[in-house]
């Protein structure tokens, strides 16, 4: 009797040991979340048939809102590679997607057809943020900067500053004055508990000096962070080259 209850335990142990050992292994899937930055195009209406009808914008003057990530499930190797949805819209953040990433931290976003629209290489947290804004002609060739977006990054009154334009701008936050070249990113603390810090944002002018984009007041956010995007406006006639996109996020998002 001694022997077989034994016997049992070291079974019950060999398993549960199996079990810890296989939880061990598979990876936490990474989260991913795409914004698109940006200006729509002009809205526009034709008369047919004696009603108004809205005219669809021309090609490449938004982002595609029907994307798909192609991604290899770890437990299939030989198998095709899992198409996972993605829905765009300008100044929308997605949906989170969960990607099983494995060594290879590298994705494509593509068309519904197939065709690349975006390649991204994810950094080593457990989530991110990508940033896109449109190319030099259109949103078939995006620009894009990716973030870290883990729990150490959604801090209490943090201000993420991201700068997607092709310009080099300064930033004066209350006393504070930095230098934020193209790509480049940097993050800030206000306390939602303390004083509203004055915010300016320019950039240099064609005709020399400095042009402001962007004069307020930041205050810290409660339960939650501020992203300031600054990028590159579209359009020939735009009144500045250089906009500001804002974005509050609460952690109930």
């Amino acid at each position: 009797m001694a022997h077989r209850q034994m016997i049992r335990r070291v079974m019950i142990a060999m398993v549960l040991l199996s079990s810890a050992i296989l939880a061990q292994e598979k990876p936490k899937p990474h989260l991913l979340r795409v914004l698109a930055i940006g200006d729509p195009p002009p809205f526009v209406q034709e008369v047919r048939d004696g009603a108004r009808y809205e005219v669809a914008p021309p090609e490449g003057s938004i982002p595609p809102r029907s994307l798909v990530i192609p991604v290899k499930v770890p437990e299939g190797k030989d198998a095709e590679p899992v198409k996972l949805p993605l829905r765009l819209r300008l100044g929308q953040v997605s949906q989170p997607i969960e990607l099983p990433l494995q060594d290879l931290r590298e994705i494509q976003i593509n068309r519904e057809q197939g065709s690349k629209w975006l390649a991204l290489k994810i950094p080593p947290v457990s989530a991110s943020l990508a940033l896109v804004c449109r190319g030099p002609r259109n949103w078939d060739e995006p620009r894009a900067i990716i973030l870290a977006d883990d729990p150490t990054q959604r801090t209490e009154g943090t201000v993420h500053f991201a700068n997607l334009s092709g310009l080099t701008v300064g930033i004066t936050l209350g006393a504070e004055k930095i230098r934020l070249d193209p790509g480049n990113v940097f993050s800030r603390s206000i306390s939602p508990a303390g004083p509203a810090q004055p915010l300016t944002i320019s950039y240099a002018a064609t005709e020399g000096g400095l042009e402001t984009c962007l004069s307020s007041v930041l205050e810290g956010t409660r339960n939650g962070v501020r992203r300031i995007i600054i990028y590159t406006a579209d359009g020939l006639k735009a009144r500045s080259p250089v906009k500001v996109f804002q974005l509050e996020e609460t952690f109930n998002d």
